[in-house]
């Protein structure tokens, strides 16, 4: 099992193939673009808090174990919810993105990385996840 909670970054451009994240080398896992389709999830407000994943295979839940995450649910069909926050509440009408962008998961010696394109966040929604996320 991996030691650490979540960690999140936000960082320019698409998903790397590999990253240096709080002195550890991570990479990616397989040679695949796309893990899965992602919706962001949004507040009334229009506050992104998480992101949804439906990943395209299962052969990536041995490395989605996130039953030691506090803000991680992972739902009977196979989708995964992740929360950047303590608001583990959303609008299913604002969260319907349905993003087919880059998303890789990146993998250290003892831990792993979520990776997700932000193409499909607006600038406003960038600084609030950064600031929300740096606080």
């Amino acid at each position: 099992m991996f030691e650490e909670k979540e960690s999140f970054f936000i960082i320019e451009g698409q998903p790397p193939d590999e990253i240096t994240a709080k002195g550890k080398k991570y990479e990616n896992v397989d040679d695949t673009f796309v893990l899965g389709f992602y919706d962001w999830l949004r507040t009334d407000e229009g506050k992104v808090v998480g992101v949804r994943l439906y990943p395209f295979s299962d052969s990536y839940f041995p490395y989605l174990q996130f039953k030691d995450f506090e803000r991680t649910i992972v739902i009977e069909d196979g989708k995964i919810e992740i929360y950047f926050f303590n608001e583990m509440y959303f609008s299913e009408d604002k969260s319907g993105d349905q993003s087919f962008s880059s998303s890789k998961i990146l993998r250290s010696t003892d831990s792993f990385l979520l990776a997700f394109d932000l193409y499909y966040l607006d600038e406003a929604e960038i600084e609030q996840l950064t600031a929300g996320i740096a606080e």
